[in-house]
């Protein structure tokens, strides 16, 4: 990806000097929709090494963006209710959405294909040394066996990563800048970014390793992570009896449920202003636990 890459913190950058200009438009903005063809289309650079082009004209929707949107509201309603299929076969959304699972799928296939037949004919760079976005790092992969990531599996691999980046990362941004210009919000939070942006860029663009020397924009994003969660909620099933470190039994099978939103307004786990914004509180204390700020899970491949 080289300098072009721009993360979530390199976004920050580039809106955080526009930011503070709508409201003297006096124009409504509708900013999580723009966030999200944003995204989708950096996941698309990430992911295939090529933008989706959301963001050329936002209002004539791209074939692929509409297909995804649509299977990640249909197919969420299957995870809630044991009737949604039912309800789907009923309506016919069941057949759109085999239709857009189609097309979906057959645009990651024919990346793959494309990038095959090229590193074939020696249009591309070899193993190690090419493109190295998502599609690339999976394809240079071998399984235990020393065999390659088959089509299907590729498809699969790559698309988890778009999922699971896209709508996240559009909605905490969009949180993140609500909670920065609303009425009540603290203007010095803008304007430190702002002034952090400028004296680190200093009229120049941002990239990888500009993004991360940026701690008071990463602090403005955890911030808003821990009040509104990408994934305000969550479940796991048990694989085996275990007891929860209060001291609660759960045994194999049980579903365990989690609430990350109502978490970071624990004043128990993060102290009397744990309702407040306040970027500082990431600056001037130790990374937390990832037990205690979990937006991102509990693991050792977490934050």
């Amino acid at each position: 990806m080289g300098d072009k890459s721009i993360p979530w913190s390199a976004s920050i950058v580039c809106i955080t000097i526009i930011g503070p200009i709508f409201p003297l438009t006096y124009d409504a903005f509708f900013f999580f929709s723009y966030w999200t063809l944003s995204s989708i289309d950096s996941f698309g650079e990430i992911a295939f090494g090529q933008s989706f082009g959301c963001l050329k004209d936002p209002d004539e929707p791209v074939e692929f963006a509409a297909a995804f949107d649509r299977l990640n509201h249909g197919l969420s309603g299957r995870f809630i209710s044991v009737v949604s299929p039912l309800k789907d076969w009923w309506t016919g959304n069941g057949e759109r959405l085999r239709n857009d699972s189609k097309l979906v799928r057959g645009f990651a296939l024919d990346m793959i294909r494309e990038r095959r037949r090229k590193q074939k004919e020696g249009q591309e760079a070899p193993e190690g040394t090419g493109q190295k976005d998502l599609l690339q790092l999976f394809m240079d992969m071998k399984l235990d066996n020393g065999e390659v990531l088959s089509d299907d599996m590729l498809v699969d691999s790559v698309l988890n990563f778009v999922i699971a980046g896209r709508d996240t990362t559009a909605q905490a941004l969009s949180w993140m800048f609500y909670l920065m210009h609303r009425s009540e919000a603290d203007l010095n939070v803008w304007k430190r970014m702002v002034q952090e942006t400028d004296e680190l860029l200093a009229g120049g663009h941002p990239t990888y390793e500009s993004t991360k020397q940026q701690k008071y924009a990463e602090s403005c994003f955890y911030e808003a992570l821990r009040l509104y969660p990408s994934v305000p909620k969550n479940i796991k099933t048990c694989i085996e009896d275990d007891v929860l470190p209060g001291g609660i039994r759960v045994y194999k099978g049980d579903r365990i449920g989690w609430c990350s939103w109502s978490m970071g307004r624990d004043t128990s786990i993060w102290g009397p202003d744990a309702k407040e914004y306040k970027p500082d509180r990431w600056l001037n204390s130790d990374k937390p636990s990832p037990a205690k700020f979990n937006a991102f899970h509990l693991g050792p491949r977490t934050w």
